[in-house]
């Protein structure tokens, strides 16, 4: 954990010599090399360049190098480097796709929960520490004050400690997590229900039944009847150490149930029981699978795949805490998970103020209600900046930009998102010059949006800036190759442009 993300300063084995890697599906080159003290990521073809800024993962399966944009957020980079074989670079999960999102995928305080001790924004970027399982320690460090022992937690409190990074039950492409109404990503401690903090799904029906996740060591081990009969006695501290002192003895856990061994030594329990696989998300790690196993499964677990890539739909079960009660906001937060409109609205109509989230995803599922619903949500939250965005779109695609342009410049903050929806519909209504004074403003907020440069050209081609627009449409088309709509308008203006 004190190695789930690092800097290149603290990591400078990762990159001893230059690497230089040809993706077929892109038709890109990327290479990384050593620039004094800092590390180059290089886009060959486009000619975008960062410093890597941090490696997430400790290594012991994967790195994945991210570099900050100048909006201050982190972004992950296209390649990874793998353990697998005496170590290599591959393509990072997720991009090994003709149309990947480049160097601009952002990640979230939420997606960085479980790799780094504090929000990206708050204070320097720093690995797991011992608040993540103990608490905040400011009193305790301070005066001795008191802090969580989780060993003094009753066993689902105890588990759930390790549960809050290691339970991932889906993938990419199928539901996993969703994290309750008004809590932050980093709101969670130990000793109180994770499911105050977060609710895990999974599909009924999965798309990889029979393959792992990445992150899937707490439900594998969930779902497994040693762990189910054993009245909270197994756990992940039971073969693991948070402190790395003591060595892991699986085998003398399995002795504690299994006392009759098999008649032949067959080595050790976890070699069938539990035996390494390929995760289906990230095909290039090969994990222990945490799912104790009666029999070992046919074939060979850690034959290479391929990276898949579709859209989950169809019904999902909660997986995590395992006992509810079907409650209308249990329903609402199933119907979100499985992309249901209706089981959505079921859980909705039973809510006598339903909050602004809820409204928010069934005007996004269910476009005869869009209008009414993203307006209840900003009744109901006037801060809630994706249904404010998502309205004005709506508005805008209607044309009605003056609505839209209103509703955007009563917002209590404008993101980048909104100053292109206003500037989009600005331009609509022939407000060219405010609509570029509002981009120009995006651009300093963000200089990595595609979007931005996109908008900014049509802005300028509508004034008859034919120079300025091309120019704007290759720093579009530089972010993101497969713009097409980029691309099309700069060869209106430039015939034969790339």
């Amino acid at each position: 954990m004190g190695r789930s993300i690092e800097t290149p300063a603290e990591r400078p084995e990762v990159v001893p010599r230059p690497v230089s890697f040809r993706h077929a599906a892109s038709s890109s080159r990327f290479t990384i090399r050593r620039q004094g003290a800092n590390i180059e990521f290089r886009h060959e073809e486009t000619g975008l360049s960062a410093n890597i800024a941090a490696f997430v993962g400790s290594g012991l399966h994967s790195r994945t190098p991210v570099h900050r944009k100048p909006n201050g957020k982190f972004a992950e980079l296209p390649l990874s480097q793998y353990a697998e074989r005496g170590g290599y670079w591959a393509m990072s999960p997720g991009f090994d796709r003709a149309d990947h999102s480049g160097m601009r995928r952002e990640l979230s305080d939420g997606c960085i929960f479980c790799h780094a001790a504090y929000p990206s924004s708050e204070r320097p970027l720093a690995a797991i520490d011992c608040q993540r399982c103990h608490g905040p320690g400011e009193e305790h460090a301070q005066s001795r004050g008191a802090i969580v022992n989780p060993a003094k937690l009753a066993p689902a409190r105890k588990l759930e400690v390790c549960l809050q990074c290691h339970l991932e039950t889906g993938g990419r492409d199928s539901p996993a997590a969703i994290r309750r109404v008004g809590r932050k990503p980093f709101s969670y401690r130990p000793g109180e229900p994770l499911g105050d903090f977060q609710l895990y799904f999974a599909a009924e029906n999965p798309m990889d039944a029979g393959g792992i996740p990445v992150n899937g060591a707490g439900s594998g081990l969930l779902a497994s009847v040693c762990y189910q009969r054993s009245g909270g006695k197994l756990g992940c501290t039971t073969c693991h150490d948070p402190h790395g002192v003591r060595i892991a003895a699986p085998d003398a856990a399995c002795a504690n149930c299994h006392a009759r061994p098999h008649p032949e030594n067959r080595g050790s329990c976890v070699t069938c029981h539990m035996p390494k696989r390929r995760t289906h998300d990230a095909v290039h790690v090969v994990m222990t699978d945490h799912r104790i196993r009666r029999q070992r499964p046919s074939g060979d677990p850690t034959a290479p795949a391929r990276e898949k890539h579709g859209v989950f739909s169809g019904p999902v079960l909660l997986s995590y805490p395992p006992v509810f009660d079907p409650v209308p906001e249990i329903r609402a937060y199933l119907g979100i998970a499985a992309g249901s409109a209706p089981l959505l609205a079921n859980g909705l109509a039973a809510m006598p103020q339903p909050p602004a989230a809820f409204l928010f995803e069934l005007g996004r599922l269910e476009s005869s209600r869009a209008e009414r619903s993203f307006r209840r949500a900003l009744a109901a939250d006037p801060h809630h900046g994706g249904a404010r965005l998502a309205l004005a779109e709506w508005l805008i695609a209607r044309k009605r930009p003056t609505e839209a342009s209103a509703l955007i410049e009563a917002a209590p903050a404008q993101d980048v998102a909104l100053m292109n929806a206003h500037a989009v519909a600005l331009v609509s209504e022939g407000r060219v010059d405010e609509a570029v004074l509002i981009l120009n403003r995006a651009v300093l907020a963000d200089t990595w949006d595609p979007l931005t440069h996109y908008n900014l050209g049509v802005a300028k081609l509508a004034k008859g800036d034919r120079d300025g627009a091309a120019r704007d449409f290759q720093r579009a088309l530089q972010l993101r190759p497969d713009f097409t709509q980029a691309r099309e308008h700069l060869h209106e203006v430039r015939p034969g442009a790339r």
